[in-house]
């Protein structure tokens, strides 16, 4: 009987995931629709995020958080300096390091690419949800950045 228990909870966490997937695939298309960040790749914008997020980090940190290899970053930091949306500099500790950092011009890309999307969201928030579902919301964010951090 254990072996049901099991075989059920597999095939209800293997379907959450799937629709989970799912959701998460559309809300990212629909935040993402209409002007991007300054026509960059995804990868360009994960990178100017996380930065406006964690702060000043190195090639091999930005890596690990977007799951790719220091030198695809690389490439990716070196097409953003190319723009002026950041600035790198060796590591005042440990030289071999370098750390990158956005840019005046990089915020101000992110503040204005995001603040219509955000405002965007914001108003569909408002509009079509009520406080309790936006109590619910608050905690589904939290339980959403831990599956990211894991």
């Amino acid at each position: 009987m254990q072996v049901n228990v099991v075989d059920s909870h597999t095939e209800r966490t293997r379907a959450l995931a799937t629709e989970l997937r799912a959701v998460v695939a559309l809300l990212n298309r629909r935040l993402r629709s209409g002007e991007g960040i300054a026509n960059l790749s995804a990868s360009q914008s994960f990178a100017l995020l996380q930065l406006e997020q964690s702060g000043t980090q190195s090639i091999t940190e930005l890596s690990r958080s977007a799951g790719v290899r220091p030198q695809s970053m690389g490439a990716t930091i070196a097409t953003l300096q190319s723009t002026g949306y950041v600035t790198s500099a060796f590591d005042p500790k440990d030289r071999r390091r370098t750390l990158v950092s956005l840019s005046a011009q990089g915020k101000a890309q992110l503040a204005q690419a995001g603040g219509d999307r955000l405002d965007a969201l914001g108003q569909v928030l408002a509009e079509c949800f009520e406080p309790h579902e936006l109590a619910d919301l608050e905690l589904t964010v939290g339980v959403l950045q831990r599956i990211a951090k894991h």
